[in-house]
């Protein structure tokens, strides 16, 4: 498993060939052809793997309050399917104002014990986790 500081210098390396190969537009998007992803690729490679990796140290390092992840069975993962959290309680699904079916979840950052909870619409479904107050949200 890469350190992160080694992931985030792989990560620094491939923007700057990004940036070279195809700049952002005043709007801040960058829109590149299919041979210039694949020029990137090849002068600075970035797989799905590493960044899954990125994304689980910076959030241990961080523990941010607010989170975007994905809602899965008994746990809360990254869009590559690594697992975030590992969900301790699930509540009753009720039907909110806008017609869908949410359900309440709760869960914990195994390594550092910080507790989440965070409301979903269904496995696989984008979900917005936040962190629990000290002495809220107990298992």
């Amino acid at each position: 498993m890469n350190t992160l500081a080694s992931l985030l210098a792989k990560q620094s390396a491939h923007n700057s060939a990004c940036d070279l190969i195809s700049p952002r537009k005043p709007n801040g998007w960058r829109v590149m052809t299919a041979e210039q992803s694949a020029a990137v690729d090849a002068t600075a490679p970035f797989s799905n793997e590493e960044r899954s990796q990125l994304e689980l140290l910076q959030f241990a390092a961080d523990l941010p309050s607010s989170y975007c992840a994905y809602f899965g069975k008994g746990a809360v993962n990254t869009w590559t399917g690594a697992t975030l959290l590992a969900v301790t309680w699930t509540g009753q699904p009720f039907r909110s104002n806008f017609g869908d079916a949410r359900t309440p979840f709760r869960a914990v950052h195994v390594a550092s014990g910080t507790r989440y909870y965070g409301t979903s619409q269904g496995e696989g479904i984008i979900c917005r986790i936040r962190k629990a107050k000290a002495g809220k949200a107990t298992v």
